[in-house]
């Protein structure tokens, strides 16, 4: 994510610095695990020189072609890393934050709630399929995706079967309108 000239340590977004030095470090981080993992037993000057030595070499011999396709997304994880992530940052976005990075975590969020719903109204995903678009477990839903997530009226009607964004619209309009 940084290049090749530039240093670690100047990676705002990293805590790497606060391992480094001491004095940038908050009371509340915790070195000895790290630097444990390197093999090297107690936080001093030569064990953080020995540890910074260790990341750049790892950093080096990582560079090349097969880095590329690290530099092209925005997530490193598992393949529920972005549903682990929404869940932690089931907030408005950020200032700053990318719309790309900010849409794949909404969506997580989206296909989370629905996972849940079904399981509340104890549906299947065929269930799901096989019901009218109109059915109230789906209006139900879709009120919660609206009100919950940015998520498109195309979205919502595609991911619960509801046919057409307009026919939803008019749906939920009916429903609100009752309430």
């Amino acid at each position: 994510m940084l290049p090749a000239e530039e240093r670690l340590e100047s990676y705002r977004w990293s805590s790497y610095p606060a391992y480094l030095s001491a004095r940038q470090r908050p009371a509340w981080l915790r070195v000895d695990r790290l630097l444990g993992e390197h093999a090297l037993e107690d936080d001093s000057a030569a064990n953080r020189r020995a540890f910074s030595r260790h990341i750049e070499q790892l950093r080096l011999d990582a560079q090349g072609p097969a880095t590329e396709t690290l530099r092209t997304g925005w997530k490193l994880g598992a393949e529920d890393f972005a549903e682990w992530l929404s869940q932690k940052l089931n907030r408005p976005g950020a200032k700053g934050e990318r719309a790309r990075e900010r849409t794949e975590t909404d969506e997580a969020l989206a296909q989370r709630m629905v996972r849940e719903a079904l399981c509340r109204a104890g549906w299947s995903e065929d269930d799901l399929r096989g019901a009218a678009k109109g059915h109230w477990v789906k209006v139900q839903l879709a009120r919660e995706l609206r009100e919950y997530t940015p998520m498109t009226g195309a979205w919502i009607a595609a991911r619960l079967k509801m046919g057409s964004p307009s026919y939803l619209s008019a749906l939920l309009a009916s429903v609100e309108s009752k309430l």
